[in-house]
């Protein structure tokens, strides 16, 4: 399950980076050493940046922990198993042939650990809990990727009878100017 956390934090250059709560953090690396590779302890620390959004300029700020790990072995091993390498708003990944055509235990392994890591917290909205659901920004020349890649996540829904939905629509605008898109997959909630 390690491989599909990766999914969410990647790989920055060789560079494993993960983010989240502490407690899953030192989960994840316990995981990375039981399998003989070397992992930072926790950093925790404060982030502001600007992005454009709607044409209006929004300050993203808070505090964050992460740990890391340079070690290129493990790199090459997430690599040949499909994890995406770099910016994954602006590069090109789908779910691996052999999650897809793998059995069900490990679709739904796959689907456990993405969902764990990517699913947004339970929402409320007028005292009605809205469905599951999370988001894959992608720049629009890696709109389609992105596109693909929900579509394949609502196909293995499908193998459980979990019916779910897909939208999507502009976002805003990178420092350098290129259009973003955030890319919406809802779980219907009659499951």
């Amino acid at each position: 399950t390690l491989a599909w956390y990766v999914k969410k934090d990647g790989f920055n250059d060789v560079k494993f980076i993960a983010s989240g709560q502490k407690e899953e953090l030192k989960e994840i690396s316990n995981e990375i050493k039981s399998i003989g590779f070397e992992c930072s302890d926790i950093i925790t620390g404060h982030s502001k940046s600007n992005v454009i959004v709607n044409g209006k300029d929004r300050v993203i700020e808070g505090n964050y922990n992460l740990i890391k790990s340079g070690s290129l072995s493990l790199f090459t091993l997430f690599k040949s198993l499909g994890v995406p390498v770099g910016d994954k708003a602006n590069c090109s990944y789908k779910v691996p042939e052999f999650i897809n055509n793998g059995p069900l235990w490990i679709k739904e392994e796959f689907l456990s650990a993405y969902f764990g890591s990517e699913l947004e917290k339970p929402r409320l909205k007028n005292k009605t809990f809205m469905p599951p659901s999370l988001v894959v920004n992608k720049t629009e020349a890696n709109l389609k990727s992105g596109i693909n890649f929900i579509t394949g996540l609502m196909k293995m829904l499908k193998d459980f009878d979990i019916t779910s939905k897909m939208k999507y629509k502009a976002y805003g605008r990178r420092k350098s100017g290129t259009k973003t898109y955030r890319i919406f997959l809802y779980i219907d909630s009659n499951h």
